[in-house]
């Protein structure tokens, strides 16, 4: 749609919708678009003056003005060639900047890294979230967790520079690990990361963040409802401190060990089948007691040899009545209780 694409290109609702008007009813009075806009002349006026500003809207001589405007694709396009020249000249200037930035100069980042105090910051908006990560992930020495949720990895691929960082961060040798929720709509996101990247499904686990090394963790703090939004609304909040993402880390190594392989839980949509490990729990008390009642056990080993019979496992016989005779050369294990 235009009108998001406009939004994301850092115009407001109200400028959005006095592009479209004016590019589809050229020379209207600024009154008359503020009672189109359902808003003020001031307002009107303002978001005129803006639009004027960016070369979109032009205004005759006349008294009063009459205001007209590019046609919404004539407009997208004129803010993305600013942009692009805008962009130019920044990487200009600071390609000029950078040929003067000396060692201790570029160590700074680290020295700020060593202080003690704990930083954290708010960040907006899921585009500057990945920004983060993309710089995590070129920073990260040793180790990088994702938790990516139930549709984190489609945000990750939608992202392309930060998943080619995490990716990278995999290739030379950083330990990169996911946990994840599965999503059969996502699986097949999955196979853009390289494949030394280690991913689990977990049902526990459902927030979103990032951890690298010991030294910084990000947080979500809330998440677009849609997931295919533009995640506009998204907040998440970054803190670096040793501390707090150690504790971090002890929590996910204890998710991470419950958790279930890629390969293993994918056969859950794939083929409709659950290969999860078996978990059993026996109880409380005594391993040898509960294994010796549910056998009938008695704690009286036989005189004679009694080879391992595994059908004994399958009969089960009325309380006080006798097993069937055993083949020739066996002696027959009698139940609890019989013959007393």
């Amino acid at each position: 749609m235009w009108d998001e694409l406009l939004l994301e290109a850092g115009l407001n609702e109200r400028e959005v919708r006095s592009i479209m008007i004016l590019g589809s009813r050229p020379k209207m009075k600024a009154s008359e678009l503020a009672k189109e806009l359902n808003t003020t002349r001031l307002d009107a006026y303002n978001s005129l003056s803006r639009l004027q500003e960016m070369g979109i809207v032009t205004a005759t001589a006349d008294r009063p003005m009459l205001f007209s405007s590019l046609r919404i694709n004539e407009a997208m396009e004129h803010i993305i060639q600013s942009r692009k020249q805008q962009l130019d000249r920044l990487v200009e200037g600071f390609e000029e900047l950078s040929k003067g930035i000396t060692e201790t100069d570029a160590s700074y980042e680290k020295q700020r890294r060593d202080i003690d105090d704990p930083r954290f910051a708010v960040l907006k908006e899921r585009s500057h979230i990945y920004n983060r990560l993309q710089k995590m992930a070129n920073d990260a020495e040793e180790r990088l967790i994702l938790l990516l949720g139930q549709f984190g990895i489609l945000h990750l691929c939608r992202s392309p520079d930060a998943l080619e960082a995490v990716n990278t961060a995999a290739v030379r040798g950083v330990v990169v690990q996911i946990i994840t929720h599965l999503d059969g709509r996502t699986l097949r996101f999955f196979d853009q990361l390289e494949k030394s990247i280690d991913v689990r499904h977990s049902d526990e686990l459902d927030s979103l963040g990032f951890v690298q090394d010991q030294a910084e963790v990000i947080q979500y703090l809330n998440i677009e409802d849609n997931p295919v939004g533009r995640g506009k609304e998204d907040a998440a909040l970054i803190i670096e401190s040793g501390p707090f993402s150690q504790a971090h880390l002890h929590l996910i190594d204890a998710i991470w060990e419950g958790a279930v392989p890629l390969a293993t839980a994918r056969a859950r949509f794939t083929e409709n089948q659950i290969n999860d490990p078996l978990r059993l729990t026996i109880g409380e008390g005594s391993f040898l007691k509960n294994v010796s009642v549910a056998l009938g056990f008695d704690g009286q080993l036989p005189e004679e040899d009694t080879p391992f019979d595994p059908e004994a496992f399958f009969r089960r016989w009325p309380r006080g009545e006798r097993s069937p005779q055993p083949p020739h050369g066996r002696k027959a294990v009698q139940p609890q209780g019989a013959g007393h």
